[in-house]
């Protein structure tokens, strides 16, 4: 595609965004904060997926779980964190989108958000607090044997030699 499509490309996509955008600011009152943030991640996204550039998709998906996160403690008035969930999820798309559209991902942005998403549920929900007290010692155990079939082969592919 030659660079005068390729602006024309980024251009409409923009557009597109900031007019779906400022429709959502006329109509749903409450959550134009969240609108501005869905708005810039969004053409950071259009641009990740435009010209494959991981840097866009960092802040893209990170500004889009920002906006979910404000949308979340407007709905969800009750509860205390909410907001760190949709933070976390943002981090977690980073990981999703890069995996399904380049078939590898970066591990980095699981950490950040799993932690982010794990606090806000636990600060928002006393029984998540209960069920994750419960529930930890045998993440450890799982993850221990995850470990360990690696370690002695379990599950890995034979390789032929012929």
């Amino acid at each position: 595609m030659n660079s005068k499509k390729s602006s024309a490309v980024v251009i409409g996509t923009a557009l597109i965004l900031a007019g779906i955008g400022i429709l959502a600011v006329q109509f749903l009152e409450g959550i134009s904060d969240a609108v501005i943030l869905f708005i810039i991640g969004g053409v950071f996204i259009a641009g990740y997926f435009f010209v494959r550039a991981y840097w866009m998709l960092i802040p893209g998906c990170i500004l889009a779980g920002i906006g979910l996160g404000t949308v979340g403690e407007g709905l969800f008035a009750s509860l205390d964190e909410i907001f760190l969930v949709g933070l976390g999820a943002g981090f977690i798309a980073i990981y999703v989108v890069q995996w399904i559209f380049e078939k590898r991902a970066y591990w980095w942005p699981l950490i950040p958000g799993v932690v982010l998403i794990l606090i806000g549920l636990i600060e928002s929900y006393e029984d998540f607090r209960h069920l994750l007290a419960l529930a930890w010692p045998a993440l450890l155990v799982l993850v221990g044997l995850v470990i360990l079939a690696g370690a002695i082969g379990i599950g890995r592919r034979r390789k032929d030699h012929q």
